[in-house]
């Protein structure tokens, strides 16, 4: 079984508080590509504490297959969750990176 079908199993139906999830799902320190995960958890962070009332939360779990030195990296499906609204964020590293983001009112 690959990974990322094991982390969607884990995840379904359950959502994990943002830094749990990323204290649970650190990249190894051998990884080449750790960096660029962190900026993408950081990014999550500082969206996450501009809003002081916002809950971001790990609604799904994907992999992605760094260029060479080919690596699969753990990325979170992040969940904010504001008073008046609620928006999921996904970064996409094809052709470039790329985020799909998607909100609604509450």
């Amino acid at each position: 079984m690959n990974r990322d079908f094991l982390h969607k199993i884990r995840m379904k139906n359950r959502t994990l508080p943002l830094y749990e999830w990323v204290s649970k799902n650190n990249p190894a320190p051998e990884k080449q590509y750790d960096k660029g995960w962190w900026d993408t958890i950081e990014f999550y962070y500082r969206l996450a504490d501009t809003f002081p009332d916002c809950n971001a939360s790990v609604i799904s779990t994907y992999t992605i297959e760094t260029p060479p030195p080919c690596e699969e990296l753990l990325l979170p499906t992040v969940q904010l969750q504001l008073p008046t609204a609620k928006g999921c964020m996904t970064e996409f590293f094809r052709n470039g990176n790329l985020w799909a983001f998607t909100a609604e009112g509450i």
